[in-house]
């Protein structure tokens, strides 16, 4: 087993004139732990955050990976997230809006990898679905949480290979 854990504290403050002064913080607690049984590798997260303006939110990861051979992998991965608006998001003069809800989110991963000779490259396929989205209202230009669940989907393309002393890559 490999196993970690970390804490992770972040404070934050946002001044502009005529606003006041504005404030938050974000502590932390997170592990991560893997396992190699052979060709396959399991790993999973766990992280709390308590967040002095949206409270106390616990996310996690699960992935796996099956080395095929030593030319192939498969890998997969599950995931939640939690990401707060930031003060600007939530204070500006002119974009903020205090009423921003936190981003959640859960996603799901599948891919492919492969070493060749001369290229290293992987094909993913992903889908998220974000609750509350943050984006900008096109006729307010404030920023607002998009209403219901944000679907992203599709799939990337990425290659990898040496010319020379340069390191090239592309997706």
């Amino acid at each position: 087993y490999t196993a970690a854990l970390g804490l992770d504290w972040k404070d934050e403050s946002y001044q502009k004139p005529g606003l006041g002064k504005q404030e938050k913080s974000n502590k932390a607690l997170f592990t991560t732990m893997s396992k190699n049984i052979s060709v396959i590798t399991l790993e999973g997260s766990a992280r709390i955050d308590d967040n002095s303006q949206f409270g106390s939110h616990t996310t996690w990861g699960l992935a796996a990976g099956w080395q095929l051979n030593p030319k192939w992998k498969i890998i997969a991965s599950s995931g939640t997230s939690f990401k707060a608006p930031s003060l600007y998001q939530s204070f500006d003069v002119n974009y903020g809006n205090s009423e921003l809800k936190p981003e959640e989110s859960i996603s799901y991963d599948v891919g492919l990898e492969s070493s060749l000779e001369l290229v290293t490259w992987s094909v993913n396929a992903y889908y998220r679905d974000v609750k509350d989205l943050i984006d900008s209202d096109p006729a307010t230009w404030k920023f607002a949480n998009l209403d219901g669940h944000s679907i992203m989907k599709g799939a990337e393309l990425e290659a990898s290979f040496d010319l020379f002393t340069i390191r090239n890559q592309a997706s």
